[in-house]
């Protein structure tokens, strides 16, 4: 045996190259196919790691979305919970107001009512 070839390599080339027997390259190949077979599992199992850790990422993601709509929805709720007080305290000023309004009517009605009768006395129309 040389230096540069292992004693693995020097029994591979004798079973490979050398009148070995036929159950002994099955054998062989067999291993050998499970090796690869093992090395493409490996390579799946990283890929599916791969997608785990981008699925988590979505779902971290998405969760942080959710939680920030779910606050905007809270303020918006509060928002609008503000804005129907402020509703009913501005119908409130709205029926105050008419009510004004027609008190002022009557007022400057009954006033022009007494200024004509008044009026009406002093030129003798009484």
């Amino acid at each position: 045996m040389t230096s540069d070839i292992s004693s693995s390599d020097f029994v591979k080339n004798a079973i490979l190259f050398n009148d070995a027997s036929d159950v002994v390259k099955n054998a062989h190949l067999y291993v050998s196919e499970k090796y690869n077979d093992i090395l493409a599992l490996e390579k799946s199992i990283a890929s599916l790691n791969a997608m785990f850790v981008d699925l988590s990422t979505l779902t971290e993601y998405q969760g942080d979305l959710l939680n920030s709509i779910e606050t905007q929805v809270f303020t918006s709720s509060e928002y609008i919970e503000k804005g129907n007080e402020e509703l009913e305290e501005a119908v409130g000023y709205q029926i105050s107001v008419r009510q004004k309004q027609l008190c002022l009517f009557f007022l400057v009605l009954f006033l022009l009512g007494g200024i004509s009768v008044f009026v009406c006395f002093l030129k003798g129309a009484f």
